[in-house]
């Protein structure tokens, strides 16, 4: 009777754990300090994007087997997540998403810890709203410093100076800037050198591009034909503004780049630099492959299947969808 052999079952079973392990990464404490996170958290540019990156932490890689040290720093992150946030006022929907990820995964001790201070910073964020609105009409007797201080604005500074400010700014906040009211709308949009500047470091523009720029129907409006050529670009191509995440795929893992450092690199030199996903970073950090991340972010640097989440994160950058008037 043959002897059975049992040692090339077990080998592939032991390949395929192995290839399970493959996937499902582990996070070492080295990766996870690379990220900065912390440093990023408490950053007005990179707070949105540093809270996304720690809630795909929490969904994909916090185990209960992980690193302890890893499940503390990441605990102690996601409370300077909470903290930035109460201080920025944005308790918003990407705040949301990273406490549900975190409860799902958390302790029951530390997950009512954290339900507990969201909930406390939602209630002293209406109470301040409320103190907010109340004041304003309780000092009508008071000409003090704290008038001055109330009544002192960005509005109040010279055109000149918003016009320097804009000047450093990406296209998302510029865009943002163009939100607030009319004054910084047109003041934005008017920027020409701004906007031509961006396009340049946004979009690779060739020679058929450089055709399809300014056609029949755009507005002749020459203070603001810039603007409405990134518009129109930005709708076609959304991934492109990708670009402007604040990440850059450096030779020993993903940095942050502010707006301001990527405004003052040629064109040329920005074409060549890797842009990561989210997904990617994480990827990185669990010691996974993140595949080919090209620089044209309009081929993407991404697959079919994450192509909604790239499409999402195009759309809540994309503010200038809106035809103009």
């Amino acid at each position: 009777m043959p002897r059975r052999s049992n040692k090339k079952p077990s080998d592939d079973s032991d390949s395929g754990s192995g290839n399970d392990d493959d996937d499902s990464g582990t996070l070492s404490a080295a990766r996870y300090q690379q990220l900065r996170l912390e440093w990023a958290l408490s950053t007005w540019e990179h707070n949105a994007r540093g809270t996304r990156e720690l809630q795909g932490l929490f969904e994909r890689a916090f185990k209960k087997d992980a690193v302890k040290a890893v499940q503390a720093a990441m605990f102690s992150d996601l409370q300077t997540a909470l903290h930035q946030a109460e201080r920025m006022g944005r308790l918003d929907r990407t705040l949301d998403q990273l406490i549900a990820a975190a409860a799902r995964v958390l302790p029951k001790q530390k997950r009512n810890l954290v339900i507990a201070a969201q909930k406390r910073a939602a209630v002293q964020m209406r109470r301040a709203a409320r103190r907010g609105d109340t004041s304003g009409g309780d000092s009508s007797g008071d000409e003090g410093e704290e008038a001055c201080a109330r009544d002192a604005a960005l509005d109040d500074l010279p055109l000149e100076v918003l016009d320097a400010i804009f000047a450093h700014l990406g296209p998302v906040e510029l865009a943002r800037c163009g939100c607030v009211s009319r004054s910084w709308r047109d003041l934005s949009r008017g920027a020409d050198s701004v906007w031509r500047a961006l396009y340049d470091l946004t979009f690779q523009r060739t020679a058929s591009a450089a055709a399809q720029r300014n056609p029949p129907s755009a507005p002749r409006d020459t203070a603001t034909c810039a603007y409405y050529d990134f518009q129109r670009a930005a709708a076609a191509r959304p991934r492109a503004l990708l670009r402007w995440s604040g990440r850059v795929m450096g030779p020993s893992g993903p940095v942050w780049l502010s707006s301001s450092a990527l405004r003052r690199m040629a064109p040329c030199r920005v074409a060549a630099m890797k842009f990561p996903r989210v997904d990617q970073v994480v990827s990185w950090a669990c010691g996974r492959s993140i595949g080919s991340c090209s620089g044209d972010s309009s081929q993407g640097c991404s697959s079919e299947s994450s192509e909604d989440s790239d499409e999402g994160a195009a759309s809540r950058m994309r503010l200038w969808v809106l035809p103009p008037k």
